[in-house]
């Protein structure tokens, strides 16, 4: 139900053309006042208002405190223009400061956005990155004062007094918080002009570049600690404001945001060596422009998606992979490298799966299928038929599903609806068989590995999930979506270790079938394992990241 109600909010303020349809309405009921159209104005006025605070209540994070701000600004002044039609006098005040406060949003959004964080966590440099206050507030005072003003409407004329209040607190708070923007940008720009001092007392030897979206985290926290065991000062550079809480719930390590090219520069001091990427971003290439640095690329996963083997890898000095199948694919499609540009450093973030079965009780599947994609050589999702495969699954009495999608599904409305779907479908088998299905809405790295200790089989999408997987050694099902893939002719495909579900009920009914039957594809799994996850043990790949990343760093630093 909470699910419905946040979906059918987040329709509601975001369909284009809504303002335009409601301030009509209010226009027509203000126009035919013999109609006494005072009840039907505040009960639209009463919408409008729930029906913001609670899309605006969406977004929960500090820095995204601004975005409700100036928003359906023409419906709000209409609004308030209607009640004044009716109640010229004892409402006067209360919406001459609505008025003023709709107006005041603009330039404090535009404030707000221009005091973006500069830095966390560098030794000997104090800088308030946040409000004094959350700048949202001052949007549900203005709405509160709205629905205030339009009670008078009914007779309650000392409602007018409490919308007074309301508006003159919203123009005070937003005055504040004008003055307090201006101040955090002095104060910035006193920081940003000794950063190179600070960084250079500060003395780090890498920086971890990270250009990511809010939500992403995953990325960096699944580097952070094999990074912070290299025992050298680093620090962590973004490019979207949205991801600078992400990177400070992730680390207490120096996190800088870099929003323009130019920022950059300030970064080259003398003791940084090494930049680390953990993404294939196109701005990397903002950074990857610092000849004097030698860059590493990570990655997050081990897959056969096309960004593992573009040719705009070669902007790297070296790629950190986990195994031979992802030097296989650079060769597979004729993409030269330089001799030493691969380190196989296996995936050390595996230590946490277990080889070991289950406890005890019905037979436990996880589904995870991986998002849409950017474009087109990336669209490898299966929830275009996950509905299917979910009710197969279902159709086998002794199994539990565990659904746990990409982070990213809900960025593209197809995905999103085909989750909600297949979340609706558990819940309904939960309540009707009582079985233990587990669904959410996304996972994070270390959720998705806990999980597999706890399941006894997956089914995912051409994805770093089913790779990690092998780490289990328990048996899997990879989806075709129709796209080709890059499994390396010159080495054990990975499917050969697993089993293949297409779009067709004779391939979910089939793959499903063999993937809970005698399991005859495990007799491959410890050769496609070493293959693609360059190690049995995760331990060796533990060694193996901090042999290659020293090895790096020790290098002389270029001219």
């Amino acid at each position: 139900m909470a699910d419905r109600l946040v979906r059918f909010v987040r329709g509601f303020v975001s369909i284009g053309g809504v303002e335009a349809v409601l301030s009509i309405a209010v226009l027509a009921v203000a126009l035919w006042p013999e109609q006494r159209p005072q009840v039907l104005l505040i009960a639209l006025i009463c919408a409008l208002a729930i029906a913001t605070a609670l899309g605006a209540l969406q977004s929960r994070r500090q820095l995204d405190d601004f975005a409700p701000l100036a928003r359906f600004r023409i419906l709000r002044v209409i609004a308030a223009a209607s009640i004044l039609a009716f109640e010229p006098k004892s409402a006067a005040l209360a919406c001459v400061l609505i008025l003023l406060g709709v107006i005041i949003e603009e330039p404090l959004r535009l404030a707000l956005i221009t005091a973006a964080p500069l830095l966390a966590n560098l030794p000997g440099v104090e800088l308030r990155n946040a409000a004094t206050f959350p700048p949202r507030w001052l949007y549900f005072s203005n709405l509160a004062a709205l629905v205030a003003s339009s009670v008078v409407l009914l007779g309650f004329e000392s409602a007018a007094y409490a919308a007074s209040v309301l508006g003159a607190i919203t123009i005070a708070g937003a005055l504040v918080l004008l003055g307090d923007s201006a101040a955090r940008r002095r104060r910035s720009a006193i920081v940003e002009a000794g950063l190179p001092r600070a960084l250079v007392t500060y003395g780090p030897e890498f920086v971890v570049y990270w250009d990511a979206a809010r939500g992403t985290g995953y990325q960096l926290r699944m580097w952070i600690e094999q990074l912070e065991e290299l025992d050298a000062p680093f620090i962590i550079v973004l490019r979207e404001r949205g991801s600078f809480e992400d990177a400070l719930e992730i680390t207490t390590r120096p996190v800088l945001l870099r929003l323009s090219h130019s920022d950059l520069d300030a970064l080259l001091v003398p003791s940084l060596r090494v930049a680390f990427y953990v993404n294939n971003a196109t701005r990397n290439a903002n950074f990857t422009r610092f000849a004097q640095l030698r860059h590493v690329q990570l990655n997050h996963g081990e897959s056969d998606k096309a960004p593992s083997y573009s040719p705009s890898m070669r902007m790297y000095d070296h790629d950190f992979v986990a195994g031979q199948a992802a030097v296989a694919r650079f060769a597979d499609r004729a993409v030269t490298t330089t001799a030493d540009f691969f380190r196989i450093v296996g995936r050390p973030q595996l230590a946490p799966i277990s080889q070991s079965a289950p406890h005890p009780g019905p037979r436990r599947v996880l589904y995870a299928p991986t998002w849409a994609g950017f474009n087109a050589d990336t669209a490898h999702s299966s929830l275009l038929f996950g509905e299917r495969i979910v009710a197969e699954l279902l159709r086998h009495d002794d199994i539990e599903v565990d659904f746990r999608p990409h982070p990213h599904t809900d960025h593209v409305r197809w995905t999103r609806h085909a989750a909600a779907r297949i979340r609706r479908c558990l819940e309904q088998d939960r309540a009707r068989t009582g079985r233990n299905h587990r669904f959410s809405r996304s996972f994070g790295t270390s959720d998705l590995y806990l999980t597999f200790n706890e399941v006894d089989a997956v089914i995912a999408d051409v994805s770093s999930v089913i790779a990690d997987f092998l780490a289990s050694g328990k048996p899997f099902a990879v989806t075709e979506t129709g796209l080709p893939t890059t499994s390396s002719v010159k080495g054990p495909a990975i499917e050969s270790a697993g089993y293949t579900i297409r779009d067709s009920d004779d391939s979910i009914r089939n793959g499903i079938a063999a993937l809970l039957g005698t399991d005859p594809a495990s007799a491959n799994r410890a050769e496609v394992r070493r293959y693609f996850l360059g190690f049995d043990d995760p331990a060796e790949s533990v060694a193996a990241f901090r042999s290659a990343a020293r090895s790096v760093l020790d290098l002389p630093k270029r001219a």
